[in-house]
């Protein structure tokens, strides 16, 4: 291993244990912090931050306000819907914005021998994929601005990629409720 990857692992595990330490020691303040916010801004605040960790791709996941509304009390059933009309809407967004921003430059790229190639898999397998990136922690959001710009039918886009998403999220939160009771 040379020495910039060695620097980097280090300083990656010891900011991990940094962090851990600074929850371990803040525990009851930030379960508090958390327990009068959740009080507070409940449903709501489900359905932005579902809409919010799902409108680019980025390491949280939308279903962890959901998760964490589920563990301190709220209603799962509320939560779910809450947070599948979140993460609906910004689907809606990211499958437009693909339509609209992306298409044309996948077009012309598509010109080319290698990008045919690629379009052509799309077409063949991009319903498959979109379910798979929404049942995994593959970068969903991608799939979707594939999926508009590859005018994926927006019945097709609904069936595997929204409805994927929302299958998702109950596991997770079926799963969550089930261990927390």
């Amino acid at each position: 291993m040379d020495k910039k990857n060695k620097l980097f692992w280090v300083l990656f595990i010891s900011t991990i244990l940094v962090l851990i330490s600074i929850i371990t020691l803040n525990y009851d303040q930030i379960n508090y912090f958390i327990e009068k916010n959740v009080g507070v801004y409940g449903y709501p605040a489900v359905f932005a931050f579902s809409f919010l960790c799902d409108i680019i791709d980025q390491p949280i996941i939308p279903e962890a306000p959901g998760v964490v509304g589920v563990i301190y009390g709220l209603d799962i059933l509320k939560v779910f819907l809450f947070g599948a009309a979140g993460i609906s809407l910004v689907g809606i967004i990211n499958f437009n914005i693909g339509k609209r921003f992306f298409k044309k430059r996948l077009e012309s790229l598509c010109k080319t021998k290698k990008y045919a190639n690629y379009c052509r898999l799309f077409y063949e397998y991009g319903n498959f994929a979109l379910l798979f990136a929404a049942l995994t922690p593959l970068p969903y959001v991608t799939f979707v601005w594939l999926s508009g710009a590859f005018d994926m039918r927006f019945r097709t886009f609904f069936v595997f990629g929204m409805l994927g998403k929302a299958l998702r999220l109950g596991v997770i939160l079926l799963s969550v409720s089930l261990a927390f009771l």
